[in-house]
């Protein structure tokens, strides 16, 4: 893999930011605002929008829109964010705002960017589906690729308005080891993306379109972790800590999430051995459960696996998502369907089990218990199991669905059709008239006639 261009020297460190911008609530670092405020004072020439995916409290737009002031020239930053409150990440940077979770903070985000109304334009937008018509895009700020799913949603519904060679993406969490797709999906593809630009401080990176995005030559699909594998990221994450040597202590602590997700305990060890290297006395170190935690990708990915029928591919994520310091009981529920599926009953109901054990409040292991009893030939308990389920169903057409066609199962096969019958009755008429439920349902209510 060839290295990136080297980006340009840094001009923005000495760009005037007021004080005002410094003392905003934030997440990014001095380097990086100071970045911001210098692309549209120096950088924008005017042909194309300004767009700030994330704009949380308004620091990132506020700076964009500043350099547009000092400059002079036309335009406005249009800032995308869902506006609700998530404490959890949020309140620790705005200790200030007091909402509850999933609270609007527009109206504060308007407070705090006051002085710079007439250069924003603020929007409520969720952007899993979310498609760009206004023209082509000149600056696209992205803080909003926090998860493989929003990468996928971003990439596509902004690439028509990417003009190769000219729109210039800044990938905020760049370095964010909690965001590793960024340098896989961008690293792997040096024919695709050129980087130009980094900050100092913080996970900025930005980043030329050589082509267009998606067409001949472009990118072929959607981007999951299991995209690639272990040789590719662990030398994408290598290469990155010999060509941004700022980004250093973040891209090792990368590679221990990608050692966790794709490779051997070994290599687990080998790249801890790197983090241990590393100066953390300007940086926050991640505790190993946080930074070792991939269930949040492998999970849903040992799911996709079981739909396309990888039965192996499905049970190595979910036994990774078990491991480390930080293993998930959500992992047992795609490693036991796995392993049901290859018909390993016993094993399959020790995972189910598992996971009923660690989430007591669960229905889902409870109806996978009943398949697997079920197939067994245990059909009696299998509907005492499903009739511990049944008063639990609300709308969620997946537990419903499943529940039902368990119980037809049973009434078209045994000498319980009757007692199946009574049970399916027993639902709620919301849970009887789901799509996923009807055709089953009517089989039931048959049999009793």
């Amino acid at each position: 893999m060839p290295a990136p261009a080297s980006p340009s020297p840094r001009p923005w460190r000495g760009i005037d930011v007021p004080p005002s911008i410094l003392e905003l609530p934030r997440m990014l670092y001095e380097d990086e605002r100071r970045y911001l405020t210098w692309l549209t004072k120096s950088q924008y020439q005017g042909w194309g929008a300004i767009v700030d995916l994330g704009c949380w409290l308004g620091c990132s737009t506020v700076c964009m829109a500043e350099g547009l002031r000092q400059s002079g020239k036309q335009g406005k930053v249009a800032a995308f964010d869902l506006f609700e409150w998530d404490p959890g990440y949020m309140a620790q940077d705005a200790p200030g705002v007091q909402l509850p979770y999933g609270g609007d903070f527009m109206p504060e985000f308007h407070r705090l960017t006051a002085p710079w109304k007439d250069r924003i334009a603020a929007e409520k937008v969720d952007l899993f589906g979310y498609r760009w018509e206004r023209g082509p895009i000149e600056i696209l700020f992205v803080d909003a690729a926090k998860s493989w799913g929003l990468l996928n949603h971003i990439l596509r519904g902004f690439a028509d308005a990417i003009v190769p060679g000219k729109t210039r993406i800044v990938f905020q969490d760049y370095r964010l080891p909690m965001c590793l797709w960024l340098p896989l999906v961008t690293m792997t593809r040096p024919d695709l993306w050129q980087e130009i630009e980094n900050t100092t401080n913080g996970t900025t990176a930005t980043f030329l379109a050589r082509r267009p995005l998606f067409g001949e030559g472009g990118i072929g699909g959607d981007y999951w972790p299991e995209s690639f594998d272990f040789a590719t990221a662990d030398r994408v994450l290598r290469e990155r800590l010999r060509s941004d040597p700022d980004g250093k202590t973040s891209y090792s602590e990368t590679l221990v999430r990608v050692a966790r997700m794709y490779g051997s305990e070994a290599d687990v060890v080998r790249a801890r051995a790197v983090v241990d290297g590393c100066d953390f006395s300007q940086q926050y170190r991640l505790p190993a459960d946080r930074l070792e935690e991939v269930a949040g990708d492998l999970v849903p990915a040992a799911w996709r696996a079981c739909e396309r029928r990888d039965y192996e591919a499905a049970m190595r994520f979910a036994r990774r998502s078990t491991e480390g310091p930080a293993p998930s009981p959500w992992a047992h529920g795609p490693l036991g369907m796995a392993l049901l599926a290859t018909g390993k009953l016993a094993e399959a109901e020790r995972e189910f089990l598992r996971m009923h054990q660690a989430l007591p409040d669960c229905r889902q292991p409870l109806v996978y218990l009943a398949d697997v009893q079920s197939q067994q030939g245990r059909d009696r308990e299998a509907l005492s199991m499903l009739a511990r389920v049944l008063p639990t169903l609300d709308a969620d057409p997946s537990d419903a669905g499943y529940a039902f066609a368990l119980l037809r199962r049973i009434g078209e096969r045994t000498e319980l059709r009757r007692e199946a019958a009574t049970l399916a009755l027993s639902a709620s008429v919301k849970v009887r008239s789901l799509p996923s439920v009807g055709k089953d349902f009517e089989f039931l209510a048959r049999l009793v006639g």
